[in-house]
């Protein structure tokens, strides 16, 4: 089994590398979703948020969650004003 060593090839490229972490900073977005808009698996979305740093498994499904729960408050918050 070939060990992963050094930046993945696909972060060689600055204006890729960007378009990814710009995804990887959006916590609504999941691993599959990410995976669907850049042309690879799942998996590898892991394996590049966890080589960049970002946050991977159920904290990112806790800040996914904590997100939606603040947007339905804000819309709730918005309706009871009008």
């Amino acid at each position: 089994m070939k060990r992963f060593r050094g930046t993945p090839g696909i972060l060689q490229d600055p204006k890729r590398a960007q378009q990814i972490t710009d995804l990887l900073a959006r916590p609504t977005l999941t691993f599959a979703e990410i995976a669907q808009q850049l042309g690879v698996t799942r998996e590898r979305v892991r394996q590049l948020a966890k080589c960049l740093g970002t946050e991977t498994g159920r904290a990112r499904t806790t800040a996914r969650r904590e997100t939606r729960e603040v947007d339905r408050l804000k819309r709730n918050a918005r309706s009871h004003l009008l």
